[in-house]
């Protein structure tokens, strides 16, 4: 009777190919660096200045692929989520000067007041390249971590709809109005 290939000793070097091969991926996929410092104010992570590498600036053609009137709520298939995330999902709102917001539907602009562009979690900068979206942004290493990391994702507009690769994880999100994702 064989094991079960999970109980297989691997031999050293397959171990190293495997971390590599499996960092290789996660980096291509979305670019993750580290070590950027940053101090605390009101418990948001505040972002030095010139932080973000994005500088391209949005076309008038650009925002016919991206309405930056609406949000963008993250969909989920039944089969791979789960019933917190359907009941909580993302919502992006992208910005004419290249910032976009990141937040949840729960939570939806309870930390307006504390939260702004300077702040990493606010959500970051993006830009267009015909129907590719490229979205830069940061991350504390741990809680309440100095050193935060800067993660590139990228993905594809397609009408409604936004497909983001982040670490190596396909997230979709469909273009709503205002009233029809909160309703009066």
């Amino acid at each position: 009777m064989s094991e079960p290939f999970y109980s297989v000793v691997m031999h050293h070097s397959m171990k190293k190919s495997a971390v590599i091969f499996s960092f290789s991926v996660m980096f291509l996929t979305s670019c993750v660096i580290g070590g950027l410092q940053t101090e605390y104010i009101n418990g948001e992570p505040i972002l030095p200045v010139n932080s973000y590498t994005f500088k391209t600036k949005l076309s008038a053609n650009d925002f016919k692929k991206l309405d930056t009137t609406c949000l963008y709520i993250e969909i989920f298939e039944i089969a791979t989520s789960n019933d917190m995330q359907r009941a909580n999902p993302s919502i992006l709102r992208f910005h004419n000067d290249g910032f976009y917001k990141k937040d949840s539907y729960l939570y939806f602009g309870k930390f307006d007041k504390e939260r702004n562009k300077k702040s990493a979690y606010y959500g970051g900068k993006y830009y267009l390249k015909d129907n590719k979206i490229f979205i830069e942004s940061f991350y504390p290493t741990s809680v309440r971590s100095k050193t935060l990391f800067q993660q590139i994702s990228s993905g594809r507009v397609s009408g409604d709809t936004i497909v983001l690769k982040i670490f190596n994880s396909e997230h979709r999100y469909l273009r709503k109005s205002f009233n029809q994702v909160f309703p009066k």
